[in-house]
C-alpha cells in the first residue's frame, strides 16, 4: 500500500521523469549524437562537481555571492517596504514621485552598469548596489499597492477608535499589505540572484558569476552546467525560505487572533 502511494504521488513521477531525461541525455551524448562541447553528459557534470569540491573553489565564492546578495537584498527590503508604506499614507508624495520611480525601474540595468563601475568601482559595493536595483522597485510597488488596497472599513474602524498614525500603519495597513509584500519578496529573491550573478560576470575576480564567466571563456562546459545548477538551487532555496517565512507569519498571526478572540469571549 505504501509503495503504491509513493508510485502514484506527483513528486515521485516528477523525480522519475527527471532521471529518465538525464539517462536519455547520457545515452545520446555518449553515443555521439550530441557534441559534448555544447552539452556535457550528466556524469561528466557530476565528475566536474566533485572536482570543484576537491579543488575547494566553490565554498569561498558561494559565500561571497551570498554576502553580496544578502546585503543588497536587505537594503532593498528595508527601503522598499518603508517607502511603500510612506507613499501609501502620503497621496501627494505618491502622485509626485511615483512617475520618477516608474522611469527609474524601466531603465535597463545593463546600461547603468558602466556608470556604477566609474562611480564605485568593481568591488563588493558594486554588486550590492546591483542587487538592490534588481529588487527594490518591485518590493516598493508591491508594498505600496498592498497598503493602498487596505479596506476602507478597516480604516474607518481605526479612526473610530482614535488610532494613532503609528497604530494605523503597523496594525492596519502593514497587515493588509503582507500578502503583496511576500509576493514581492518571493519574486525578487530569484531576480536578486540573477542580479548578483550578472554583476560578477561583468566585472569581478571572485564569486559564482566570476567562476561561470571563467568557465565559459575556457569552454569548460561541464563546469558551466555545475554552476548553473548551483545558482538554480540557490534561487529555489531562497524562494522556499520566503515561502516558509510567509507560512510562519500567517500561522503566528492566526494563532494571535485566535487567542485574542478567546480572551474577549
Amino acid at each position: 500500500m505504501l509503495i503504491r502511494r509513493i508510485v502514484k504521488s506527483l513528486k515521485f513521477r516528477q523525480i522519475l521523469f527527471l532521471f529518465l531525461m538525464l539517462a536519455l541525455a547520457q545515452v545520446l551524448i555518449e553515443g555521439g549524437q550530441v557534441n559534448k562541447l555544447y552539452l556535457p553528459a550528466p556524469l561528466d557534470v557530476l565528475a566536474e562537481f566533485r572536482k570543484c569540491l576537491t579543488e575547494n573553489i566553490l565554498w569561498s565564492n558561494l559565500l561571497l555571492t551570498l554576502q553580496e546578495f544578502g546585503l543588497g537584498y536587505l537594503i532593498a527590503v528595508v527601503l522598499g517596504i518603508g517607502l511603500g508604506v510612506v507613499f501609501a499614507i502620503c497621496p501627494g508624495m505618491d502622485a509626485f514621485f511615483t512617475p520618477y520611480f516608474s522611469a527609474l525601474m524601466s531603465i535597463p540595468k545593463v546600461s547603468i552598469f558602466p556608470l556604477l563601475t566609474i562611480w564605485i568601482g568593481i568591488g563588493f559595493m558594486q554588486k550590492v548596489v546591483i542587487v538592490t536595483m534588481f529588487t527594490f522597485f518591485y518590493i516598493f510597488f508591491c508594498t505600496k499597492s498592498g497598503a493602498c488596497e487596505t479596506p476602507a472599513s478597516y480604516l474607518k474602524v481605526a479612526q473610530v477608535f482614535r488610532a494613532s498614525r503609528s497604530q494605523l500603519i503597523f496594525k492596519v495597513m502593514l497587515p493588509s499589505a503582507v500578502p503583496s509584500i511576500f509576493t514581492g519578496l518571493r519574486v525578487t529573491a530569484a531576480t536578486g540572484v540573477t542580479g548578483v550573478i550578472f554583476a560578477e560576470m561583468q566585472a569581478s575576480n571572485a564569486g559564482l558569476g566570476y567562476l561561470l564567466s571563467d568557465a565559459a571563456a575556457l569552454y569548460n562546459t561541464p563546469r558551466v552546467f555545475v554552476l548553473i545548477v548551483i545558482v538554480t538551487v540557490l534561487a529555489v532555496v531562497l524562494v522556499a525560505m520566503v515561502d516558509a517565512l510567509e507560512r510562519l507569519f500567517f500561522k503566528k498571526h492566526c494563532r494571535t487572533v485566535s487567542v485574542k478572540s478567546d480572551v474577549q469571549k
